[in-house]
């Protein structure tokens, strides 16, 4: 009965261990309203990617990929934070400025996290279609 008890309480550990949140996760940043990972920014049009970061975080790291579609690529990309998802406001003066080529990209850390939603706002420029795909890496000192 001993030995049962003990491999019963020995699984259930694992098996708590094994679904307890890690101390980094990365997440994808989804668009509002549609909620998709990727969406394309068209012309002057603005698109916001958001994610939601559970408790205190040491540090949060966002990253930003923009894909040429067509046209001439163009615009400015900034990260914003909020404490209630609704109302946001800029995140330092390190913007990034995008240009027509294939493919690039843009990380910001923010050390320590301060909000508890961050979105990246790409508001394009000219003729033009991208697609923009961001990703949040928060992590947790153990």
């Amino acid at each position: 009965m001993k030995t049962l008890l003990s491999l019963t309480l020995g699984l259930l550990l694992s098996i708590s261990l094994c679904y307890a949140q890690t101390p980094n996760s990365l997440k994808d940043m989804l668009s509002s309203p549609t909620h998709a990972a990727t969406d394309t920014v068209t012309n002057a049009g603005v698109k916001y990617q958001i994610a939601a970061v559970q408790g205190f975080q040491d540090v949060v790291t966002i990253q930003t990929v923009i894909t040429k579609i067509s046209g001439t690529v163009a615009g400015t990309v900034i990260i914003q934070g909020s404490l209630d998802g609704v109302n946001y406001t800029t995140i330092g003066t390190d913007s990034f400025t995008a240009t027509d080529v294939a493919s690039q990209s843009k990380s910001w850390s923010v050390n320590p996290s301060t909000f508890a939603y961050y979105r990246v706002s790409y508001t394009g420029a000219g003729t033009m279609s991208a697609k923009i795909n961001s990703k949040l890496l928060f992590r947790k000192r153990s």
